[in-house]
């Protein structure tokens, strides 16, 4: 899994424009399933920002094509 977690990590900060959750999800299972703790710890910090940046994204989109 190190090697693999090693390559995603590089994957997602590396410009990926879009990030689905079948893209982390399962690293982030592993990791719990694992108890590896500061590779969750990592992948998280990272990810909220993101998830935000997504839902506020939506949200907008929502409230403008969502008023009829």
């Amino acid at each position: 899994m190190s090697e693999n977690h090693e390559n995603a990590w590089e994957r997602v900060t590396t410009g990926v424009d879009v990030i689905e959750p079948e893209d982390w999800f399962g690293y982030l299972h592993t990791f719990v399933v694992e108890e590896q703790w500061d590779r969750l710890l990592k992948w998280l910090r990272w990810l909220g920002p993101e998830v935000r940046k997504d839902a506020c994204f939506m949200r907008v989109i929502t409230l403008f094509y969502g008023k009829k």
